[in-house]
């Protein structure tokens, strides 16, 4: 898959293409870039996975600790990742690949924002089945989401808020206790994509099961995790906008035309 910004969902504001955005760096910002680059092309990793200049800045906007564009922390999640997708070949995914998945309505690339900007990646956790799915397709299709996401400059800079609808959660349907801790290590740790927030909206008492598998996968991102109801004062803060959640939780975002949107923009950018 190769990383290009594109406008979704149709409605956004158009994003500056990749020359703009390195034009628009700091001196100090440009002098860590040109030595990331030089870094990484020089190491091992380059041969697994040659980075364009897009992904290089990903990697700098969201590397580990406070300061960002650390070339250091940036380098050491790139060459993990050019070994994991060695492993994994993420990067040739297409949306047919992972269609199926999608189709099962748990994963949602909405194209909306919360109070702060980020970016929503929506899951509506009822409909996470995983006796009807297998582990590959499940790392694939999320794997594949995030790549999506990270195509936003702003989701690049800024982060993605995580919106987990767990109402109608059942422990013999939707709880796999070996699954989960692993998918939620991809889910936080593996790209260069900062979560700013997790809010599991709804959540009924069994959910102290999968909470408890979770949360020590979360890491310090743990700290950034909203517990609360549809409709309370704490959700509408921060999701002030109704077209940003689904008509179940009180708002007004239709998921079918979200994914149809979706769909469409993936196979116009996927032909270029």
């Amino acid at each position: 898959m190769s990383l290009r910004p594109y406008t979704f969902p149709s409605t956004a504001a158009p994003e500056r293409n990749v020359s703009e955005q390195l034009e628009s760096l700091s001196p100090s910002e440009r002098k860590a870039f040109k030595l990331f680059r030089a870094k990484y092309d020089a190491s091992p990793s380059y041969s697994l996975l040659p980075l364009s200049d897009y992904f290089a800045l990903c990697f700098l906007r969201a590397s580990p600790g406070k300061d960002k564009f650390n070339v250091q922390a940036a380098l050491k999640v790139a060459q993990s990742y050019a070994s994991w997708n060695a492993k994994n070949n993420a990067e040739a995914l297409r949306l047919e690949d992972v269609k199926v998945e999608f189709d099962r309505s748990w994963l949602y690339h909405v194209g909306m924002r919360d109070v702060d900007g980020n970016g929503i990646l929506y899951i509506q956790y009822r409909n996470f089945i995983p006796s009807e799915m297998n582990y590959r397709s499940l790392m694939e299709s999320s794997a594949y989401m995030l790549r999506c996401m990270l195509e936003s400059e702003v989701n690049s800079t800024q982060g993605i808020t995580v919106l987990c609808d767990s109402g109608g959660f059942s422990m013999t349907r939707n709880f796999n206790p070996v699954w989960l801790p692993y998918w939620t290590k991809l889910m936080v740790g593996r790209f260069p994509l900062r979560i700013r927030r997790i809010v599991l909206v709804n959540c009924p008492l069994i959910f102290t099961a999968p909470w408890a598998l979770v949360r020590p996968a979360l890491g310090e991102l743990k700290h950034k995790v909203v517990m609360t109801t549809s409709g309370s004062p704490k959700f509408k803060a921060i999701f002030p906008d109704p077209e940003s959640y689904p008509a179940h939780l009180g708002g007004k975002l239709d998921l079918n035309r979200c994914q149809a949107v979706f769909y469409e923009a993936r196979r116009s950018a996927e032909k270029q």
